[in-house]
């Protein structure tokens, strides 16, 4: 008989434990190798973004009002390929961690069914099948929305910032640290 009761709900929160996070780096370790290519696609997309002000500084400060066309259309194309270079290594990239988090995610639910085939009949009796699989669903979704945008946006965000200030203080030191 079954000792589930239907006004009964488990508390699905948890606090934070180090050893999940553990358990995660396992599955995103088995891509380190595309991870590390993605996130190296991701700081020279970045660095190509950056270096676009200093072009224009120098455009503005030097080219223009001397006047010289030649070199303003050389500095043009010059601009122009590093916004194509960023724009094909951010694609590129994307594709990479969105094939990347697919297969994190399809290696935990592998798990995660194997585990669920070898529990107990009991552990079923136990539990709520409507709470199970909602639970699951949550859970995995929050998995996959983790995967697929966690650490690049960390990453880029962290990359994009640090490349901002050096940029700044190149260009203008005093301004930078106003």
């Amino acid at each position: 008989m079954a000792r589930n009761k239907f006004d009964v709900d488990e508390t699905l929160e948890s606090p934070f434990q180090w050893k999940h996070l553990k358990r995660a780096f396992q599955y995103i370790g088995r891509h380190r190798f595309q991870m590390i290519g993605a996130l190296a696609l991701s700081v020279l997309a970045s660095i190509c973004t950056l270096y676009t002000p200093k072009i224009m500084s120098r455009v503005l400060d030097e080219v223009v009002p001397a006047g010289d066309v030649q070199t303003l259309v050389r500095w043009a194309l010059i601009y122009c390929g590093l916004i194509v270079v960023s724009i094909v290594f951010t694609v590129i990239r994307a594709r990479v961690m969105a094939y990347v988090s697919q297969e994190i995610i399809f290696d935990i639910r592998r798990d995660l069914f194997r585990h669920m085939q070898e529990l107990d009949f009991g552990y079923y009796d136990r539990n709520r099948t409507g709470a199970l699989m909602s639970r699951l669903t949550s859970e995995l979704f929050e998995i996959t929305e983790l995967a697929h945008h966690g650490p690049e946006d960390i990453f880029i965000s962290g990359v994009t910032v640090i490349g901002a200030l050096v940029i700044m203080f190149t260009i203008q030191w005093r301004l930078a640290l106003v």
